[in-house]
Parts: C-alpha cells; sequence; structure tokens
C-alpha cells in the first residue's frame, strides 16, 4: 500500500520514526520538534486532495486520534493538541499533530517550552538528533493502546 517512491516517506523518516502503523495511516514522530511531542499522521496510500480520503480512512483517523492524544496527554500532559492538514509542501493527505503547553517541560534533560503563538509552526527548532527523537517516540510508543 506504500508507494516507496513518494518522498514523504524520506522526509519524515519511516524506517527510524514510526510510532505506530495502523491499516490506513502510519503515525511518526516528527523530526523538526516544534512542540514537544510534535507528530505525524501519514495515509499510507497515495492520495491528494483531501476530498480522496474515503469514510474508512477518516474513521481511522479518529481513532488513531484518540490513542495519540491519550499517549501525548499521559507523557507531556499537554495544554490543548492541534491537528493540522497543510500540505503546502507535500502533496499527499497527512496531518500534523501539535501539542500546546502552558507551562515549560523538562524531558530528556532538555527545557521544552511553548511561545503560545497561535500558529504551532511559527516556533522554529532545528530538526533534533535521533537519539532524542528515539527518546520522544519511545515514550509515546510507551502510552499508546
Amino acid at each position: 500500500m506504500i508507494n516507496n517512491q513518494n518522498p514523504i516517506w524520506e522526509k519524515f523518516d519511516l524506517k527510524n520514526n514510526l510510532i505506530k502503523e495502523y491499516k490506513y495511516w502510519n503515525l511518526l514522530i516528527r523530526k523538526n520538534q516544534v512542540k514537544l511531542g510534535s507528530c505525524v499522521a501519514i495515509l499510507k496510500r497515495d492520495a491528494y486532495p483531501m476530498s480522496e480520503i474515503t469514510e474508512e480512512e477518516m474513521a481511522e483517523y479518529a481513532l488513531l486520534t484518540k490513542e495519540v492524544e491519550n499517549a501525548l496527554q499521559e507523557s507531556f500532559k499537554p495544554h490543548t493538541i492541534h491537528h493540522l492538514a497543510l500540505m503546502f509542501m507535500d502533496k499527499q493527505i497527512h496531518f500534523h499533530i501539535f501539542p500546546r503547553y502552558t507551562k515549560k517541560i523538562n524531558f530528556a534533560g532538555i527545557e521544552w517550552e511553548d511561545d503560545n503563538v497561535p500558529d504551532p509552526l511559527v516556533q522554529k527548532r532545528e530538526n533534533v538528533d535521533q537519539n532524542l527523537l528515539n527518546e520522544i517516540r519511545d515514550q509515546i510508543k510507551s502510552k499508546m493502546l
């Protein structure tokens, strides 16, 4: 079902950053941790625009949403969680999942701070080291159903 020629899988590094595989979706940790626990859910089959998504795929996304929000809540206690389907650059159906925080969070020896700007993409962070990504990924994974 996955088209390995689609550059989105390399961009988000499916091999190293997979949190959970579903029938229709893959949930990955984002290399660019603009907020602690930032994830991306990518539809496994090639599809664009959003009108191409099926009822079954959206139903499974609802399940994925419940699971990842619960895992993020148990892991990092965010204030809220945003789901954004922007697809400015990657013409593949996917949702960016950004936890938002009202206080500083300490994780893996780093103090993470949300700048409270409404658009979670405005706060820029460099891609983090794969070892740190693995710690964040594994923390979320440990709380997934």
